[in-house]
C-alpha cells in the first residue's frame, strides 16, 4: 500500500512523466511539421526553438491545469471526462492567451490551428496522466 506521505510525491512524479511525455511529442510534432513544408532549417529549429516555449508552456501551465481538473474533479462523477474537458479547455485557453488578440483582422487560420494544437497536446497530457495514474495505483496494490 501506499504511505500517506508518499502520495504528494507520486503526485508530482505523475504529472512530470506526463509533462515530459508530451514535450517530446511536441518536439516530433514540430520537426514533421518541418519535413511536410520540405524546410530544412524548420527540422532543425523549430524543435529547438518552438520546444522551448513549448516546454515552459507545459511547466507553468500544463502541470498546474494539470492540478487543477485533479482537485475539481476528484468527488465527481465520471472523474476522467471531467479531467478530460479541463485538460483540453485550458489547453485551448492557455494557447488562446499565449497568441494574444493579434492585429484584429486578417486570417486566423494560424491562431485555430495553433489553438486545435495545445487543446490535442493536453489531451495527450491527460491520456498520459490517466495511464500513470492506473499504472501507480495497480503497482500499489
Amino acid at each position: 500500500m501506499i504511505e500517506k506521505k508518499s502520495v504528494p510525491f507520486l503526485l508530482i512524479e505523475r504529472k512530470l512523466v506526463a509533462c515530459s511525455a508530451t514535450w517530446l511529442l511536441t518536439l516530433i510534432v514540430f520537426a514533421l511539421i518541418g519535413a511536410a513544408i520540405k524546410s530544412p532549417s524548420y527540422i532543425l529549429y523549430a524543435p529547438i526553438f518552438l520546444g522551448f516555449y513549448s516546454g515552459a508552456a507545459l511547466l507553468f501551465a500544463g502541470i498546474p491545469v494539470s492540478l487543477l481538473s485533479d482537485w475539481v474533479s476528484k468527488k465527481l462523477p465520471f472523474r476522467p471526462l471531467w479531467a478530460f474537458i479541463i485538460h483540453v479547455g485550458g489547453g485551448a485557453l492557455v494557447m488562446n492567451d499565449l497568441l494574444g488578440e493579434g492585429d484584429g483582422g486578417g486570417d486566423n487560420r494560424l491562431k485555430i490551428f495553433a489553438v486545435m494544437l495545445g487543446a490535442a497536446f493536453a489531451a495527450v497530457f491527460w491520456l498520459v496522466d490517466e495511464w500513470y495514474r492506473r499504472r501507480l495505483r495497480k503497482k500499489a496494490e
